[in-house]
């Protein structure tokens, strides 16, 4: 009894100070950051939780951490109520915080108490603005499959590469989980499987060129790809992928016979859609 008298006095005196713009809602949260082209900041708390309240109160309500909020949609859920949400994301620990993309993908996460400079810190790379990727995002959002998950990721591939070093690494996150989302929902007995497939496994490659883990690119390449046996629409990332891996390399020779490639290939599909407009 005494227990619970002190949790309905706490309960009674405790107003979370939140920065301005917190929703509660994800699918609210999911739907205003796809519209506005930003990512979500969610905070998993309690009402019980002290060090929760402490950054309610020293971190979150700190007016550099809010300037940076402004870049994000801001999502504050409660545990004792959210807790099929808090199952998929959490810990078993709060605070517990994460960034999000539009789609509910995990670029980067925090668990534990922050201090609002090192909250300011963890928010800093990824005040940034998504409008590169809304075409692709909202198209996964309305219909997740193998092809819209692959856009995606190839968007967020080429995306990184402006980036900050910690923004890269959380995009190139998500490109990989969405690499693997396109493998998962990939139906196997499919017209376009085989090359399908084959475009998954070079995203990959393509993948691992931005994280510089060349020679494991180069083995991959020499293994498992012939450019005999690459698809007539997988043929600009293959070439792609020997392009860079040559101009990393310091082959200038290959690196120009790749570039060659590529370029006749843009111009035949150039000529291909010029001729196909009515």
């Amino acid at each position: 009894m005494n227990h619970l008298l002190l949790l309905f006095f706490i309960t009674l005196s405790y107003f979370p100070v939140e920065a301005k713009g917190w929703l509660h809602s994800f699918d609210e949260a999911q739907k205003m950051a796809l519209t506005n082209n930003q990512l979500i900041v969610v905070d998993f708390w309690a009402i019980w939780c002290g060090p929760c309240r402490k950054m309610d109160r020293d971190a979150w309500g700190d007016e550099e951490v809010q300037k940076r909020l402004d870049y994000f949609v801001s999502l504050k859920l409660d545990v004792d109520r959210e807790r099929q949400l808090f199952s998929k994301y959490g810990t078993g620990s709060i605070p517990d915080v994460f960034i999000l993309d539009g789609n509910g993908k995990i670029l980067k996460h925090h668990k534990g108490y922050m201090s609002a400079q090192r909250l300011k810190h963890f928010l800093e790379p990824f005040v940034v603005r998504l409008d590169y990727l809304e075409s692709e995002a909202l198209s996964y959002y309305k219909q997740p499959s193998t092809k819209t998950a692959i856009e995606l990721a190839a968007r967020y591939i080429e995306y990184s590469r402006n980036l900050n070093k910690e923004a890269k690494k959380g995009f190139l996150n998500l490109a990989d989980l969405y690499i693997d989302t396109s493998d998962d929902l990939l139906i196997k007995d499919s017209k376009n499987y085989p090359a399908t497939l084959q475009k998954i496994e070079l995203l990959d490659l393509a993948l691992d060129l931005e994280r510089e883990r060349f020679s494991r690119v180069e083995r991959k390449l020499k293994r498992n790809f012939q450019e005999v046996g690459i698809t007539s629409n997988n043929l600009g990332l293959f070439y792609y992928i020997h392009h860079t891996l040559a101009q990393e390399n310091g082959n200038k020779v290959a690196k120009k016979t790749w570039k060659q490639k590529m370029d006749i290939l843009a111009q035949n599909d150039h000529h291909a859609s010029t001729e196909n407009k009515p």
